[in-house]
């Protein structure tokens, strides 16, 4: 493997190409869901194995590990990246899920008019990333803790974790109050 292949410049977000992993070609992806450069590999079942092995022994001079499930969770939520089922719903949209930016206006799409008229006249409820700034070690989100505005219930947390660089509570969680009908703006 070249090191200059997975460079920034070399290697653009959202693009894919074939590579050679020890004996084995593989597809990687430009595309990470945990917010720093990074790659999906899709390989063959049979030859998964072996990719791995060969992974983790060229990856041993860089500090290679194996992460798990929770420590990539963590990282999405501290980044903000929604996920499918928990922030992103068939009821959601780019306006109340904070994703406007990924919008073009100057292209047609399904759902243009519906949604730029609910971006003129506001919206019920908008997607808000959350720190719960504690002393206590121990106190672990998990999701579905119920967000307070003023010692009103004004939403839950659908996704949550404990975030190991701020040492603090991250969550994120739909928030339905007066001041979320500002055209999507973050008004709280």
């Amino acid at each position: 493997m070249n090191k200059n292949t997975f460079e920034n410049e070399n290697f653009k977000f959202g693009y894919s190409k074939s590579i050679d992993v020890g004996y084995h070609n593989v597809e990687a992806k430009r595309v990470t869901y945990v917010g720093e450069l990074g790659f999906e590999l899709y390989v063959n079942t049979e030859e998964a194995a072996d990719v791995y092995l060969e992974l983790m022994e060229k990856g041993k001079e860089f500090g290679i590990r194996n992460a798990g499930y929770f420590a990539i969770e963590s990282m999405r939520i501290e980044k903000g990246y929604r996920a499918w089922a928990h922030e992103l719903t068939p009821d959601d949209n780019p306006l109340n899920s904070g994703l406007m930016f990924t919008v073009d206006n100057s292209k047609q799409f399904i759902g243009k008019e519906a949604l730029l008229r609910q971006q003129e006249e506001g919206i019920e409820r908008r997607l808000f990333n959350v720190i719960v700034d504690c002393d206590e070690e121990d106190v672990m989100l998990w999701g579905g803790e119920t967000i307070l505005m003023n010692g009103k219930l004004v939403g839950d947390l659908l996704s949550a974790t404990y975030c190991r660089s701020a040492g603090k509570g991250v969550g994120m969680g739909y928030v339905k109050h007066a001041d979320v009908q500002k055209k999507g703006e973050r008004a709280l």
